[in-house]
């Protein structure tokens, strides 16, 4: 699957991408919100964008405007901080199709979050199931 990763934070930014790409998914990683538009502007093809909600700038949601007025249909899943389920709800109202809360389990993100969101594209389980991480 071909997956935009939209993350501030660099150290949550290299491991999330790394394991993303250890699942088999092919990550474009960005810092912020306009460089991720700008990549997407030249008509870079993606199945799923997975975005940090609390960015400085633009935050996930308003990019997430931009991108579904510019792009083909995707799925996309927010990453947020709070587990607030008010929170939750403005993720889902702004579009996303999915939440998870960070610190978040892989299982949750690989196994339950990207498998619902994406049921037609297939997951070969990657050994990270079980591993909780601080990502």
């Amino acid at each position: 699957m071909r997956i935009l990763l939209l993350e501030d934070e660099p150290d949550t930014l290299r491991v999330t991408t790394r394991i993303l790409q250890h699942m088999g998914h092919t990550v474009a990683s960005f810092p912020d919100g306009g460089t991720l538009i700008d990549y997407c502007s030249r008509g870079e093809a993606f199945d799923l964008l997975i975005s940090d909600i609390g960015l400085p700038g633009e935050n996930g949601m308003q990019v997430l405007a931009k991108l579904r007025s510019r792009c083909p249909p995707f799925k996309a899943i927010a990453m947020t901080g709070y587990a607030r389920d008010e929170e939750i709800a403005q993720c889902r109202d702004a579009g996303f199709d999915g939440c998870v809360t960070k610190p978040f389990l892989l299982k949750a993100l690989e196994e339950e979050e990207i498998a619902r969101v994406c049921p037609a594209m297939t997951i070969e389980p990657s050994g990270f199931g079980d591993v909780i991480r601080r990502i």
